[in-house]
């Protein structure tokens, strides 16, 4: 188990009840605090809980693209590199907005998401962010590099 597990917030945007409870039993056997929210509302709101891992279903969020409840999410966390896992690809029509929730995405999962792929993309994406805050790396949290650091 990774350490930083213990104190990393997961929030899950899940609207299949057998599924949620699947990657919340998962999540939280690893060690993480998972919160769940079904739909684009109920994210937004757990989104002041400040997660450092936000994990989507593409087809979750009511009427909202996940590309604007990620969007949403992230710009209410307040959290710099918030590490991003979508999933879907189970032959649901993809929109424009998916595309953009695809690019923000620290990794990209098909459907059904298997425990034993998921859990080390977790792990590995809360590791990463963890050391991009440690580091305070622009190029990794989502900025810029400074032509400061160019090293010419």
């Amino acid at each position: 188990m990774d350490t930083f597990s213990d104190s990393a917030t997961v929030l899950l945007i899940e609207d299949d009840s057998s599924t949620v409870e699947l990657l919340r039993l998962a999540l939280e056997n690893e060690g993480y605090q998972v919160h769940h929210a079904s739909t684009a509302p109920s994210a937004q709101a757990l989104a002041q809980l400040h997660p450092d891992l936000l994990v989507i279903d593409l087809a979750s969020g009511g009427q909202a693209t996940s590309w604007q409840v990620v969007r949403e999410v992230t710009d209410r966390s307040s959290q710099p590199g918030l590490a991003i896992i979508v999933y879907g690809g189970d032959g649901a029509f993809v929109t424009e907005g998916d595309v953009g929730a695809y690019s923000r995405a620290t990794a990209v999962l098909s459907r059904p998401v298997r425990l034993d792929t998921l859990l080390p993309v977790v792990s590995q994406a809360l590791t990463r962010r963890r050391l991009s805050a440690q580091l305070d790396v622009p190029y990794l949290s989502g900025e810029p590099l400074p032509e400061s650091a160019w090293g010419w």
